[in-house]
């Protein structure tokens, strides 16, 4: 099962947002605005608890949808120059192949971004847990020193949740 985690967020919610671009490729200007709405709201709320992270995120989610979409008109426009340019049926089927092929490879890529966009989330949530626990239950100046420490040393930061999780696997075995 997904480990879920939430994350401080320090940004300002902005109305030039991923549900704004959404909802513009969508719906035109209508629905940027509606989309710049929905996505303040979330922003906001985020900003207020956090924003909900999970160890084993999903591959339909917003970064796919942005690819998929700017796939679809990328895809769109160029599989119907090659369609006009070879002409008749065979250029419909050419014109066809390269608009689906915009759209799984925009995609495919909007996802890739999307993952290590939302692996880096997690971390960062798991190095804010790590130093709220200690921050509790040995120092807040100690728990300063190690956040000061993982955010500029990103290889301490990274052996310090190996080995934090490493000691919490036999915790959760008993």
């Amino acid at each position: 099962m997904a480990q879920e985690l939430r994350l401080k967020v320090n940004d300002e919610p902005t109305w030039f947002n991923k549900e704004a671009f959404i909802g513009l490729l969508l719906a035109g200007p209508i629905g940027g605005v509606i989309g710049g709405w929905i996505g303040n709201e979330r922003m906001e709320r985020e900003k207020l608890v956090g924003k909900r992270v999970s160890s084993e995120p999903s591959f339909w989610n917003k970064d796919t949808l942005i690819g998929g979409l700017i796939g679809d008109g990328l895809g769109g426009v160029v599989g119907y120059i090659a369609g006009v340019a070879i002409g008749g049926w065979p250029g419909v089927a050419v014109g066809v192949a390269i608009w689906l092929g915009g759209i799984l490879i925009g995609a495919y890529l909007g996802d890739a971004a999307g993952e290590k966009r939302r692996q880096r989330e997690y971390e960062g949530a798991r190095q804010q847990q790590i130093v709220q626990h200690i921050s509790q239950s040995v120092s807040p100046e100690i728990g300063q020193a190690v956040e000061y420490r993982m955010k500029h040393d990103k290889q301490w930061a990274k052996q310090a949740l190996e080995e934090k999780l490493l000691q919490a696997a036999p915790e959760q075995q008993r």
